[in-house]
């Protein structure tokens, strides 16, 4: 039991930065949707810190109005006016956000005099525990940073059809705001093996399909890292376990980046054929350092069966050197993924060269002769 709690802590120790005196990492990004009736605002918050603590709560302002980004709102000292709920209290002991970066979305009404495509101006706080920059307790206010929203962009998808349209999302889970992740990664920060790998399942339709690639959310534990090249298996399943594998590919990333820095798209070298089905999927990243799988947006929940984890070299000392499921290491959800299928490419038709098409006349031109010049053989064959 003591091994089991010790793993979780170290699988849920998937954070970029374990101190906390908060200041802004320079990363903060935020963009905007237009709904209709006013703006969805996606502020990612980056931050760092250097003590002790971890975030405790978090204020975005938007044109004049405050909203709190609370967790648990379990607090920390302070106290400037913005009525969220942690303000005034002692500070947590871990914190509601052990992760940066932090995303969250906030419906706004049109802003007054805002015109399409016009910049949002938005200013992000930060609560954390009082040290340095605040010694005297009163008030631990620490990222104080501005930044715009722009109108956001969608990127552009992970996998590439030869047919030149957009792959089709076969699934889309999100993933978790509070950046839980679980490890899947060849090596740890030190660069010596690890090989823990995480998977998650999925359904296929009736009239089945190809899946030709996959972005998998994540990121590395120290903060930054390499990626070298990256494991996907996909598997049978077995009762809800993971059955035998039936396509597998080690590729070299299409994509790395995302907001938290180490999101993997892999464009598989040939499409994996799948019938209807429960079928599994795997992530294994090889690189500089560990790299950890960001769960789902449902956490808690679910999507069919919950996620499974194997160790084979027993690297945590916990014994799950077989797929384990989630719950029986003290975790719980699925994991952020997006599965991409480029449906039912055309046929490639060759094409001849004008030297090809020269050959080819020529072809036909010497068949031509040796059919008008020997007739008698011709009609011997027929008549046998």
């Amino acid at each position: 039991m003591k091994n089991i709690f010790l793993t979780i802590a170290i699988l849920m120790s998937a954070s970029l930065f374990v101190n906390a005196d908060l200041f802004p990492d320079g990363t903060s990004t935020a963009t905007y949707v237009d709904n209709g009736t006013g703006l969805d605002i996606t502020v990612n918050i980056g931050w760092a810190s250097t003590t002790g603590e971890y975030g405790d709560g978090f204020v975005v302002t938007i044109e004049g109005v405050d909203y709190c980004i609370e967790g648990a709102a379990t607090g920390a000292w302070g106290s400037v006016g913005s009525g969220c709920a942690f303000e005034g209290t002692a500070p947590s002991t871990f914190g509601d956000f052990p992760a940066s970066p932090v995303v969250v979305t906030i419906t706004i009404p049109y802003p007054a005099g805002w015109a399409p495509n016009d910049p949002v101006a938005i200013l992000i706080d930060g609560y954390g525990d009082t040290f340095g920059d605040d010694p005297a307790g009163i008030n631990s206010f620490y990222l104080d940073e501005s930044i715009d929203a722009t109108v956001f962009v969608p990127p552009p998808p992970t996998v590439s059809c030869d047919s030149g349209v957009d792959a089709e999302e076969l699934f889309n889970s999100g993933e978790d705001p509070l950046g839980n992740a679980v490890v899947s990664s060849t090596v740890d920060d030190a660069g010596d093996p690890l090989g823990a790998i995480c998977a998650d399942d999925f359904v296929v339709g009736s009239g089945g399909t190809t899946l030709d690639g996959i972005l998998a959310y994540g990121f590395f534990s120290a903060g930054a890292g390499t990626v070298t090249d990256v494991t996907v298996t996909v598997y049978t399943d077995a009762g809800g376990m993971i059955g035998p594998a039936v396509c597998s590919y080690t590729e070299v990333p299409s994509s790395i980046g995302g907001i938290s820095g180490a999101d993997v798209g892999v464009q598989f070298s040939s499409p994996c054929t799948l019938g209807m089905g429960t079928y599994w999927i795997s992530v294994e990243v090889n690189g500089s350092g560990r790299w950890n799988w960001v769960q789902s947006a449902a956490i808690p929940g679910q999507t069919g069966a919950e996620a499974q984890l194997i160790d084979p070299i027993d690297y945590f000392g916990a014994g799950f050197t077989d797929w384990t499921s989630f719950s029986d290491i003290g975790l719980a959800g699925d994991l952020g993924i997006i599965l991409y299928s480029c449906g039912d490419e055309p046929s490639t038709v060759p094409t001849l060269s004008q030297w090809g098409l020269m050959t080819l006349a020529l072809l036909l031109m010497t068949f031509g002769a040796i059919k008008i010049g020997v007739p008698a053989v011709q009609t011997s064959l027929k008549r046998k």
